[in-house]
């Protein structure tokens, strides 16, 4: 038998497929082990972290259908969920967002916060860049909506839709003192481009902004990093290590981190 044939003998054994199977149960133990990410569940986070065991409202789910193909976003089921859920236990004054994007998570924000509660949101948009740029960046091209498409979601519910305020703006241009922005942000979720640079760029400004027991939300954090966006999963573990209280929602791609509380 020649090399190619015993290769192939081998490849086609019965044997072959629990071993694969063991192989990738070991290397995605050993990506875990190597991950400063704990994963936990919501309620955990909630009881252990926060210290809350009871929902201050019911969770408000949008319902809405729209008549045109979209083709990034919103968030998968289980995402929004959770955030809904996390919301219901919160009393959040002001949030930030990076991504606006179709603008479900900011509408998700708007209809499960108090009246009171105010709603930053920033994108970019294509009227910004020359179409030619647009095209030789692919998720850019993608993910880049018009300025008339970017918060879509959020202008449907006109009675909450005012408790949001657009940014267009690059994220990695974003400087505090320009515009009047709260002292700090209860609530940050970072889910903009999430190329390494930016993702590093956008947790650094909340980390500017965030309030005391205020909370930074990562989306699209994979635990194993081969099923996502790995320059999300590098950059929260490396946030990870200097600052404790960094979590991976069970079920979810979130990660999330709480800021110390001043009590």
């Amino acid at each position: 038998m020649n090399i190619r044939a015993w290769i192939n003998a081998v490849k086609s054994s019965p044997l072959m497929k629990p071993l694969k199977k063991l192989y990738h149960w070991l290397r995605k133990k050993k990506l875990h082990a190597f991950s400063r990410v704990k994963t936990i569940s919501l309620e955990q986070f909630l009881q252990t972290h926060l210290g809350i065991t009871e929902k201050l409202r019911d969770e408000k789910y949008l319902d809405l259908q729209p008549t045109f193909t979209i083709p990034t976003g919103p968030m998968e089921k289980a995402d929004v969920t959770v955030l809904t859920r996390l919301l219901a236990h919160l009393h959040p004054r002001y949030i930030f967002e990076f991504g606006t994007n179709w603008g479900y998570s900011a509408a998700i924000f708007a209809l499960n916060t108090p009246p009171e509660t105010q709603v930053w949101t920033l994108d970019i948009c294509r009227e910004m860049f020359d179409e030619e740029y647009l095209k030789s960046d692919i998720e850019l091209d993608l993910m880049t909506l018009r300025r008339a498409e970017t918060g879509w979601a959020y202008k449907q519910l006109a009675d909450i839709s005012v408790k949001v305020r657009q940014i267009f703006k690059d994220s990695m241009a974003l400087d505090w003192a320009e515009e009047a922005y709260p002292d700090t942000f209860d609530v940050i979720l970072i889910d903009a481009c999430h190329k390494y640079a930016f993702v590093k760029s956008d947790t650094q400004k909340a980390m500017q902004k965030l309030s005391q027991g205020g909370l930074i939300l990562w989306h699209d954090y994979y635990p194993d990093p081969r099923e996502g966006w790995s320059d999300v999963h590098r950059c929260v573990n490396e946030f990870a290590k200097h600052y404790g209280h960094t979590y991976h929602l069970a079920g979810t791609n979130f990660a999330v981190y709480v800021a110390a509380s001043s009590k």
